[in-house]
């Protein structure tokens, strides 16, 4: 857990660990940067098993974030209340909710400032609508040169989600399957199979 002052991980594997709430490989109420880190089979018996970040800044930055597993939201990412969202070029994959209820499965935002996803892909995630990315009351949060697609849902849209009153806006270049308030641009692709290649190690910190 972390608070006050803040953090920085780079190149950290946060691997296995489990907590009866929230935040079972990570839990933070303020500023926090991963970099380069593995977060993976995590679980929580509520919500952010990966990671769990509340107030001040949060940026993953060239992350793996899978296999972590939760009960209602975000099994991978739960991210909320933060002055400024920031996930650039990290894999949400693998990631799911024990339940049908809930949302967010890869990455659930919500309530933040402002922010932007860039080269992300989240896919093959398993669970209640919005099991690739649920964004909620972030109509600010961008996705831009993002995969999103090949997630798969119980009941709902399975891939990418806002809200009617605060749509998702695209930064252009994505690759979407199943969304909801999604306000997409020209250079958007709405695709169900982004013929996407099994995770695997190809010469980087992760796969």
């Amino acid at each position: 857990a972390l608070d006050s002052d803040g953090a920085e991980l780079i190149r950290c594997d946060i691997v296995d660990n489990g907590t009866g709430f929230e935040g079972g490989g990570v839990y933070s109420e303020a500023d926090l940067t991963l970099i380069e880190c593995l977060v993976e089979g995590n679980t929580a018996a509520v919500s952010g098993a990966g990671v769990m970040a509340f107030l001040g800044h949060f940026r993953l930055d060239s992350c793996l974030i899978h296999d972590n597993e939760a009960v209602a939201f975000g099994a991978g990412v739960y991210a909320s209340g933060l002055a400024s969202v920031e996930i650039v070029n990290t894999t949400i994959s693998g990631n799911r909710l024990a339940s049908d209820f809930g949302g967010g499965v890869g990455a659930y935002i919500d309530g933040n400032a402002s922010g932007r996803l860039v080269g992300c892909t989240a896919t093959g995630n398993t669970g209640s609508p919005g099991a690739g990315i649920l964004l909620l009351n972030s109509p600010t949060v961008s996705v831009e040169a993002s995969i999103v697609s090949g997630n798969m849902s119980t009941t709902g849209p399975s891939d990418l989600i806002g809200l009617s009153f605060a749509p998702i806006p695209s930064a252009g270049f994505n690759v979407v399957g199943v969304s909801s308030f999604f306000t997409s641009v020209a250079t958007d692709v709405f695709a169900t199979d982004p013929l996407l290649a099994p995770l695997a190690f190809n010469g980087g910190r992760t796969m």
